[in-house]
């Protein structure tokens, strides 16, 4: 698509499947909870703190603010973004550059000692797939490697 169009546009679904109802009402919720949050604290429940600071700044909002003190149009687009989140691809480098990727599934979600998921029995995990990335050197391939032989004896 790259080559025919020379840009992808997507939009991805980054909060858990929550719609802007659900989202707002999160917020809502984490307000409820404790109002000396800012928003960059709230949002960090939902996803990493590096990329709410990026959502913040492209929906016009100081990651600092308190959520009360956002102006409702602001709000708005910041709900939005996090319910469809627009990125777009205009290039890569790839696969001879390519390294290691970053973001995945929890290690929350994840018993250490199976690599089975903690929210669905009999689902197992290994490698890049989690959120997990060291160095470059083998660090990541040897995770690879490892992960994949424990989820493989345990099945």
């Amino acid at each position: 698509m790259l080559k025919k169009y020379g840009e992808v546009p997507l939009l991805l679904k980054l909060t858990k499947g929550m719609n802007e109802e659900q989202i707002t009402q999160h917020l809502k919720t984490q307000v409820q909870e404790d109002s000396t949050k800012n928003i960059l604290q709230m949002l960090e429940t939902l996803l990493p703190q590096a990329l709410s600071a990026e959502l913040c700044k492209l929906a016009g909002i100081d990651p600092r603010s308190s959520y009360k003190k956002i102006e409702g149009k602001n709000k708005a687009k910041l709900i939005q973004i996090l319910a469809w989140t627009p990125l777009t691809i205009s290039g890569h480098d790839g696969f001879k550059l390519a390294m290691i990727t970053r973001g995945g599934i929890s290690l929350k979600e994840i018993n250490p000692k199976t690599m089975q998921s903690k929210l669905i029995s009999g689902l197992y995990f290994c490698g890049e797939i989690m959120n997990l990335d060291g160095p470059c050197g083998g660090y990541n391939l040897q995770w690879s490697f490892s992960s994949g032989a424990l989820a493989g004896k345990l099945l």
